[in-house]
């Protein structure tokens, strides 16, 4: 996403709302019902967001992944020392299958901190920056209404039942709204292409935008090998 907009998941209404941010409005308290707020970063040479979180003691840099559960890369895990073994079967957003879990003792973020949980270790990806060290995913923020805000490069946790009309702390105005639908940690919302509607996942480690190849031949003719450029409104 442009870091001129800011995106708000709301986990009750189901709702995804696009609103530009009011520049005169600076946010210096703390509003009711926020209950954590967090520094994002923007990986270089890409538009994907991440944030530090604190894993048995040790700073980790992790990728805010909307589209994926929480997890470790295998080298990470290996360097903080945390005995990997065989657990539940997973795939990431990114395809990649893992069979393997770690015991996290504890994980702060911010203001919050959990443990005692098992934790997903998955194959190094080759599409990130090496110093990430895993994923944040949904499985962090279900039970909270989640701000990703992209402009300030904030990622906010807000009660649950002080947001139940979608609040975001800035007050800008919507200019658009679109119905989310959630499988697991995978959250989906329905897109218009020159005049076809699709459902499309919304993933926050993917910095660019993709359509499925069967789906691209079928609604517009493209093929693997096209070269031609087409445009797509």
């Amino acid at each position: 996403p442009s870091p001129a907009v800011a995106v708000a998941l709301n986990d009750q209404s189901g709702t995804s709302n696009l609103a530009q941010p009011v520049a005169a409005k600076t946010v210096d308290f703390v509003p009711p019902g926020l209950l954590n707020s967090l520094p994002m970063e923007e990986i270089p040479g890409s538009n994907i967001m991440a944030i530090t979180a604190t894993i048995d003691g040790h700073p980790q840099e992790l990728l805010v992944g909307i589209a994926d559960t929480t997890q470790l890369w295998n080298t990470q895990a290996r360097q903080l020392g945390l005995p990997v073994r065989e657990g539940r079967r997973m795939m990431d957003g990114g395809g990649r299958f893992s069979d393997q879990v770690t015991r996290v003792a504890r994980l702060t973020l911010g203001s919050m901190e959990t443990g005692g949980f098992d934790l997903q270790v998955s194959p190094d990806p080759d599409f990130t920056n090496p110093a990430s060290g895993g994923i944040l995913g949904t499985d962090m923020m279900q039970r909270f209404d989640i701000d990703l805000d992209f402009a300030h490069r904030r990622l906010n946790y807000f009660s649950p039942d002080q947001c139940k009309d979608a609040c975001i702390y800035s007050a800008p105005s919507k200019i658009s709204s679109a119905q989310m639908v959630a499988y697991g940690p995978v959250v989906y919302v329905p897109v218009m292409l020159d005049g076809h509607k699709i459902i499309a996942a919304l993933d926050t480690t993917a910095d660019r935008t993709f359509l499925n190849p069967k789906l691209a031949a079928k609604l517009f003719g493209l093929k693997p090998d096209s070269r031609e450029a087409t445009t797509i409104r």
